[in-house]
Parts: C-alpha cells; structure tokens; sequence
C-alpha cells in the first residue's frame, strides 16, 4: 500500500511541475511577442559580471526570444563575447538560429552596448555543435572556434577571427582536432586528434597538411613539425 501511495505523490509532482512549466514557457512566449525590438544597451547593475550573465542577461535574452547562452568570455571588464543557442538539435538536424554577441561597455556609466556580429550583409548564424571564444594574447584578437561533429554529417570546423566587433573572415578547416592550447610563447595552437599513432590530412582553407600541430602564427596557420604538402 505504501508503494501505490508514494507512486501517487511522485505522479502528482510531475504533473504539477508540468503545468508550472508550461505556464512559464507561455508566458515567456507572451513576452517574447511584446518586445517589438531587442534592447540595444543593458545596465549591467551587479559588479560581478560573471553573475550578471548568468542571471540577468540569460533571462533578458529568453524573454527577448534571443535563445540562451551557450558560452560566454570575458576580455576585462570593459567587453564580453555571448554565443547563443536559439535552434534545435536531433541526430538528423544542424543547429541552427546560434548568433554571436559582443558587449562593450560606454564610458563610465556601467552600461554594455549589445552588437550581433555580422559577415557585412547579414548577421551570423553559426552552425555548430559546440562554439568557445578564445582570446589571443599577442594581438587581443577573439578567435571564436567552431567545432563541428562529422558523425552527425557535419564535417570541419571554422574559426573566426574577430577583433573590436568586427567579424573577419573565417578559416575554413576539414578535419578533425582533439584540442586547442596555447604554446610557451603564447601562441594558439590547434592539436590534431591522432590515429594509430599517425597525424590525419588536415586542412586550412584548402591547403593540406599532415601534421600533429597547427599553430597560428602572423595571422595564418603554420606547422609546428611538418611542412604542409
């Protein structure tokens, strides 16, 4: 008896958590439709930007219907990069609708000026399965990495170089890369993801390579052990 009653409770709690959801979700649906056009500038009023993002600006972007944060970084505290997530994602089915948002702050005032970066004409929607901002050190360049998982037919990534709010053009890589570090000097380096002990064919924007490391050097690719072919 015991049993059937505490089934009963559970069965109880779930249905209630459904409603509240769905309530939720309507009335931030209902909010969504109100806003004509998204904010253009945020106060940001908590001192600990960290937190502000993840409160404040994840919950002003949902009801702005912008999606959520799928990353953030952070270069001081004057300007921040914001990935979002607007799409949907299945096994057959790309992500779609991410945007790329750069915050900078005006003056002394506290108060971030919100861009959505665009490629000239439009503004960027990324395809990906996971995106995570890099900041070079050398030149304070944003380097946004875009990883993209061939066993869902996504083959390749991108990386997009950004500098001030202004989006560059991206380098265009086929192949697949285990990780992304930074050498003694500074540098970003990509490592490639290795099979059998032996580096795979990698590609920069339709130039091979077959190396183990790629590094980024001056504005361009280059081998940290093997010449490209």
């Amino acid at each position: 008896m015991k049993k059937y009653i505490i089934s009963g409770i559970a069965g109880v709690i779930v249905l209630t958590g459904g409603i509240l959801l769905f309530n939720n979700s309507e009335d931030a649906s209902k909010d969504s439709k109100k806003t004509n056009k998204p904010k253009e500038s945020i106060v940001v009023e908590n001192s600990n930007v960290n937190e502000w993002v993840s409160v404040v600006l994840q919950k002003d972007l949902y009801k702005q219907g912008e999606g959520t944060i799928g990353s953030w970084y952070k270069k001081g505290e004057d300007s921040f990069l914001v990935i979002t997530q607007t799409g949907q994602h299945s096994y057959d089915q790309e992500f779609t609708g991410d945007k790329i948002g750069w915050f900078v702050r005006d003056g002394d005032s506290g108060e971030y000026r919100k861009k959505w970066l665009t490629d000239g004409s439009r503004e960027v929607k990324v395809v990906m399965e996971n995106a995570t901002p890099f900041l070079h050190d050398k030149n304070n360049t944003w380097l946004i990495v875009v990883e993209r998982d061939a066993s869902k037919k996504i083959s390749g990534s991108k990386i997009y170089e950004v500098e001030d709010g202004q989006l560059k053009k991206p380098y265009n890589l086929k192949g697949e890369f285990h990780s992304i570090q930074r050498s003694k000097t500074g540098e970003l380096v990509i490592v490639e993801r290795v099979y059998g002990g032996e580096g795979s064919l990698f590609e920069v924007d339709n130039r091979p390579y077959s190396v183990n490391h790629l590094i980024f050097k001056d504005g361009s690719w280059v081998s940290l052990e093997k010449k490209n072919k």
